[in-house]
């Protein structure tokens, strides 16, 4: 990192949007389609309720938003998805770049270029939905976006940090495993999640059976449990650079170390 060139980055950057911008236009037009079928389904809600209020417009879109945020998870664990054959490597280890430029710029590509093409994909198919809706002479046209803000179940998901940290360890996923690292990133973590339930449930149960009784305030287990969270990001991160830079032309068969 001492040595980071931003031009270098820059340059980087453009390399990676240039020789998969194929791939991304045929995807982005597959989003825009998938949401529309998506939200299709909202079209057929509405025909079946003679008064469609705002919780039939929120199923189509909250059925959207979830898509948006499985496909931002699944592209965040293809940070090495351009350097998953040999050929690939070979050009990536080539570049004329640091390992800082390559890891920062291949992290804005799958972080912010790709869940913008997505969130577009989203607004386009929405506009093209209030506009079947209009031909079709629905009253209850509305974009719908909006309402998700109110009583959703993706309040979690308002948290930055909790989204900073579910994204840094499906980029860490994506540096350790060399095959299906979004599948294997998921079973690992649920696999965490349930250990630790366990573990916690045990602690409550025959550590502390007796103050159970006690009312605890939760801002402060909710500010240990920010700053753990916080730490944890910024070690998922740093270990995922750790790993890029360890990138070799032969790699292990089913991990990238």
């Amino acid at each position: 990192m001492k040595n980071f060139d931003f031009h270098r980055f820059l340059q980087t950057l453009k390399w990676n949007i240039i020789t998969e911008k194929k791939t991304m236009l045929t995807h982005t037009l597959a989003f825009i389609v998938g949401f529309l079928v998506i939200q299709a389904l909202y079209i057929l809600i509405v025909n079946m309720f003679q008064n469609p209020g705002p919780k039939s417009v929120m199923i189509g879109m909250t059925m959207s938003i979830a898509m948006v945020f499985v496909l931002t998870y699944y592209y965040a664990s293809g940070l090495l998805g351009n350097a998953r054959t040999k050929e690939q490597r070979t050009t990536m280890l080539m570049l004329p770049a640091g390992n800082a430029e390559k890891f920062c710029a291949r992290l804005v590509y799958v972080l912010l270029f790709i869940p913008l093409l997505v969130i577009a994909a989203l607004l386009v198919a929405t506009l093209l939905r209030m506009g079947i809706q209009l031909l079709l002479g629905h009253d209850y046209v509305v974009f719908g976006l909006g309402m998700l803000t109110e009583d959703t179940p993706f309040h979690f998901f308002n948290s930055l940090l909790a989204q900073l940290f579910s994204l840094s360890l499906f980029v860490l996923g994506g540096v350790l495993f060399r095959k299906h690292p979004f599948i294997w990133t998921c079973v690992s973590t649920m696999t965490a999640i349930f250990a630790i339930t366990l573990i916690a449930g045990f602690i409550a149960k025959f550590v502390l059976p007796d103050h159970t009784h006690l009312h605890i305030s939760l801002d402060v287990p909710r500010t240990v449990g920010n700053i753990v969270m916080a730490a944890l990001t910024v070690f998922n991160f740093w270990l995922s650079y750790r790993l890029f830079c360890r990138l070799q032309l032969v790699q292990h068969k089913w991990f990238n170390v």
